[in-house]
């Protein structure tokens, strides 16, 4: 996957957290493959291909902080958002965000 499909794949909320973890990583290891990214059960995921056993504990570090920081952050604006439970399909949205999707 290209930089750009990676990015595409999550809200727009999430671009720059995606982003940020991406150019970690490649810094560590430019031969780190993406496989998916992707919003499940309302947080970030990012699957990376096999990876140098030195690398993967920095690595799962960053994608770790990345997931983390996707569950108080809106996935369509990047505001400060919350995991909403009682939607459909579970999102970290803000509160207009949120109102808009309960509408």
């Amino acid at each position: 996957m290209t930089r750009e499909e990676i990015v595409a794949s999550v809200g727009p909320g999430w671009a720059s957290i995606v982003n940020d973890a991406l150019n970690k990583i490649w810094a560590i290891d430019d031969s780190v493959m993406v496989l998916d990214c992707k919003e499940k059960y309302g947080t970030l995921r990012l699957y990376l291909g096999i990876m140098s056993i030195k690398v993967f504990d920095l690595v799962y570090d960053i994608v770790r902080d990345a997931e983390g920081l996707s569950e108080k952050t809106c996935e369509q604006c990047g505001s400060p958002g919350k995991k909403r439970k009682d939607l459909p399909w579970m999102k970290t949205l803000c509160d207009m965000h949120y109102a808009e999707a309960k509408a």
